[in-house]
Parts: structure tokens; C-alpha cells; sequence
């Protein structure tokens, strides 16, 4: 009888101990079959980030007749990419410093980029375009149409928007690509930072940059001198004048919470505060510390949406696309960190 108990006891423990190991083999499959699926997720997302949500874009290498970067598409919003065409006014004097600056920073992400000067006896700029108008601030409104005529004239069958800016504004492209998706370039649209003074809608600031689309461009190079001034000292002021004629005015472009987009300052000189009339035009804020006037009239910056600041000298274009574009964060390596992950979370069920 005792012989019998101990078979069938001897039965059950080899029984528990094969179910043991069935069990654990069902448990070493599940888990190799769940870190499996992790790392294909993984692998998934990284394609789905590089493939549709993040736009690669092809720089242009001459800044005249360049050949434009391939169109992209944004498969996430089905919609294709505005192809902005650039135009950088500058001097001779100014090239070296502040032109070579802006080409070498945030000008390489126009689908298309040209510099402009003044044309001048004995005066050659072989990377930039000539135009036949005196130099100097009281003829920038000639110079900047002449630069329209000329962007227009030579590209308008593969341009969206022309974007006029100047040889000491710095322009985050991803943010202004951002904001332009949600226009139709098809009708007239005047985009950038609208300066309330001198007209009853306001006008752009020349400075902060500006957009046009081809609609509203045609408008301004159509219109007769009759209707619209063709020279002047107030360029922005004059082509928002012209634009208004025809029932165009400036977008608002201010983020959710009030604050700019497009800067016609340099928020460096706002923080250091030697400067009275901007210390009382802007306020600053980041976390307890704060710079500025606080009051109702002045106006927010550092907006996460910002998409351009002015007056900027080269060596900040040159830190401003270091810290933008170039430096290597932690956050960069994550895509690679979710295999290891994933092998971690899973072991430690």
C-alpha cells in the first residue's frame, strides 16, 4: 500500500515538474514574442517619423539660377510643401559680413534663395543680383519691387510664396513652413508681423519678413503709379499701403496665447535692457525670471512657434543655427534606446 502512495506521489511531483517547464517555456516564448513585436513597433514608428512626418529637404547650391530642392509632401496633412522662394536684400559693404551670414545659415532651406543689391559702377557681387536702383534707404520701396519683378519674372511657375527678407533677419524655416500650410497660396495672402501704425489695418514689418503669395504679388508688380507708390523710404509701409488697395491686408499671425511669431527685434538686446524703447515694447518671459515691460501694451515674445527675429548680428545667425540645427541632444538617441527598452520593461514584468 505504502509502495502505491509513493508511486502515485512520485507521479504527481514528476507531473508538477513538467508543468513547470511548460510553463516556463510558454513564459520565455510570450516574452521573446512580445520584445519582438516592441522592436518591430519600434522600428515602425522610426520609418513612419522619417518617411512621412519629417520633411527632408534638398538645399539649392547657387543662389541665382539654382536648380530648386525636389517638392516634398506631408503625408500626415496630405498636403505638398510650400515652395518659398527667398529674397535677401543686402549692400557690397554688408555682403562679406552679414549676406555671407544668412547664406550660410537659414537661406540654405529656401527652396530657392537670391540675394539682392544695388546696382553700383565698379561693384560686383557674383553670388547676388544686380538691380538697376540707386542705393540707399531712400529708395528701398524700387528695391524691393525691382527684386519681386525679378523673383516673379524668372520663377513664378515654381513658387508658392516669395518671402522678402533682409540681411540681418534670422528665420526658423520649420515654423515658417508650419505657419504657411495653413493658407491657400492659391489666393492673395500677406503673412509676417503686422505693425498697427500708419494705415487702419496695419502693414508688415520689412524687418521680421514678410510673405506674399503669387496672387497678392501679381496685385502689387500690376498696379499702375497712379495707385501705388513705386519708390520711397517706407517700403513696408508702402507695399502694405498698395496691398490694402486691393482689399489684401496682414494675417494674424500671433500664436494661441498672444505672443509673436515673427519678430522685428532682437530679443538678446531686450533681455540686456540698454535699450529704453525696447525694454518698454516687449516682455520676456522663462520660468521666475522675466525681462521687459509686463504691462497690457507690450508685446509677448518667445513664442514656441517663433519663426523670425531681427537685427540679428552674424556671430548670433551662426549660434542660433548651431543650437537650432546642429547640436546633438539626448533626445536624438531615444529611437535607438527603444529596443534596449523594451528588453529592459519586459524582464522586469
Amino acid at each position: 500500500m505504502d509502495d502505491d502512495f509513493q508511486d502515485v506521489h512520485t507521479a504527481l511531483m514528476n507531473c508538477k515538474h513538467e508543468r513547470r517547464k511548460l510553463a516556463c517555456s510558454f513564459n520565455r516564448k510570450l516574452i521573446l514574442t512580445s520584445i519582438v513585436l516592441c522592436t518591430a513597433t519600434c522600428l515602425a514608428a522610426i520609418a513612419i517619423f522619417f518617411l512621412s512626418g519629417y520633411n527632408v529637404h534638398t538645399f539649392a547650391v547657387n543662389d541665382i539660377d539654382c536648380q530648386p530642392a525636389a517638392q516634398t509632401v506631408s503625408h500626415a496633412a496630405n498636403q505638398v510643401t510650400p515652395r518659398v522662394l527667398c529674397m535677401i536684400l543686402t549692400t557690397p559693404e554688408k555682403w562679406q559680413s552679414k549676406g555671407r551670414a544668412v547664406q550660410n545659415t537659414w537661406a540654405r532651406r529656401c527652396f530657392i534663395r537670391i540675394f539682392f543689391y544695388s546696382a553700383s559702377p565698379g561693384v560686383s557681387i557674383n553670388e547676388a543680383v544686380a538691380l538697376p536702383v540707386p542705393e540707399g534707404r531712400g529708395h528701398l520701396t524700387a528695391k524691393v519691387l525691382a527684386a519681386f519683378k525679378y523673383s516673379f519674372d524668372n520663377y513664378s511657375d515654381r513658387i508658392d510664396w516669395y518671402l522678402k527678407a533682409d540681411d540681418d533677419t534670422y528665420v526658423i524655416w520649420e515654423n515658417l513652413i508650419e505657419e504657411l500650410m495653413k493658407y491657400n497660396s492659391s489666393t492673395a495672402r500677406y503673412v509676417g508681423k503686422t505693425l498697427p501704425t500708419h494705415l487702419p489695418r496695419g502693414y508688415n514689418s520689412g524687418g521680421a519678413g514678410y510673405l506674399l503669395s503669387k496672387k497678392a504679388l501679381t496685385y502689387l508688380l500690376d498696379a499702375p503709379p497712379s495707385k501705388c507708390k513705386k519708390d520711397g523710404g517706407l517700403e513696408d509701409v508702402d507695399i502694405g499701403d498698395c496691398l490694402a488697395k486691393f482689399g489684401v491686408y496682414p494675417e494674424n499671425t500671433l500664436d494661441a496665447d498672444g505672443m509673436l511669431k515673427f519678430n522685428s527685434d532682437n530679443p538678446l538686446k531686450v533681455m540686456q535692457g540698454q535699450n529704453e524703447g525696447l525694454t518698454q515694447a516687449y516682455y520676456i518671459r522663462k520660468g521666475h525670471v522675466s525681462f521687459g515691460n509686463p504691462g497690457p501694451n507690450a508685446e509677448r515674445m518667445f513664442s514656441p512657434q517663433t519663426i523670425s527675429f531681427h537685427y540679428v548680428e552674424p556671430e548670433e545667425m551662426f549660434m542660433y543655427e548651431f543650437l537650432l540645427n546642429d547640436l546633438k541632444r539626448k533626445d536624438i538617441g531615444r529611437s535607438y534606446a527603444c529596443v534596449l527598452c523594451s528588453f529592459i520593461y519586459m524582464y522586469n514584468l
